[in-house]
């Protein structure tokens, strides 16, 4: 087993780790990548986001309806308070992380969100949706939905991801990095030497 120092359940938002040798960082992502999904595109306005609702005492019954713990139910319902819902009908816990690039995906970031309620949320985020031609690629990792992107950048990333037995690539890019939360899609340089698009350029796919 590879030598890491996580903090908190790999479920939480605030799930992180950090790597004391170069090998375990390599490791480490090689074995998460092996467990997480990357759902296939779809147009995002056949997306939908459905409020939470606000009562952990139903955690065991609704995180059973789902397919996940009770545990990774009530701290979905602390943070990010939805559950996002695939064209096909599956229905997966939202993190933080993927909340916030939908919300820039659909080009509707900013703090009023922070008084909304999680049903005034959902009907922005589904009203957004239903006008938006493009299309999203989500990722499903420890029980929830953390990731939300264009399908551009998701292609770059699994470019760099089928070349992770690499690890002359894997040091070039990650040289300098030794702590990132383990539910992020991590920032990357591509082979060729140019770097991703700036994160407030959106991109169309």
């Amino acid at each position: 087993m590879f030598n890491v120092k996580t903090v908190g359940n790999p479920v939480f938002d605030d799930h992180a780790v950090a790597f004391s040798e170069e090998g375990d960082f390599f490791d480490y992502v090689e074995e998460r990548e092996a467990n997480a999904e990357w759902i296939d595109p779809c147009p995002i306005k056949e997306v939908k986001f459905v409020p939470m609702e606000n009562m952990p005492i139903l955690a065991v019954l609704e995180s059973a309806k789902l397919g996940v713990s009770p545990e990774a139910y009530v701290d979905t319902l602390n943070n990010a308070k939805l559950i996002v819902e695939t064209p096909d009908g599956r229905k997966m816990l939202m993190r933080v992380n993927a909340l916030n690039q939908a919300k820039q995906r659909l080009m509707i970031d900013g703090t009023v969100f922070n008084r909304f309620t999680s049903e005034q949320t959902a009907m922005v985020l589904n009203e957004c949706c239903s006008v938006n031609s493009n299309r999203v690629v989500m990722r499903y990792a420890d029980e929830k939905a953390s990731a939300f992107l264009p399908p551009r950048a998701t292609r770059s990333f699994l470019l760099l991801r089928s070349s992770i037995r690499q690890r002359s690539l894997y040091a070039r890019c990650f040289s300098s990095l030794r702590s990132w939360p383990a539910f992020m899609p991590m920032p990357f340089r591509l082979p060729s030497g140019r770097s991703p698009a700036p994160r407030g350029r959106q991109e169309r796919s």
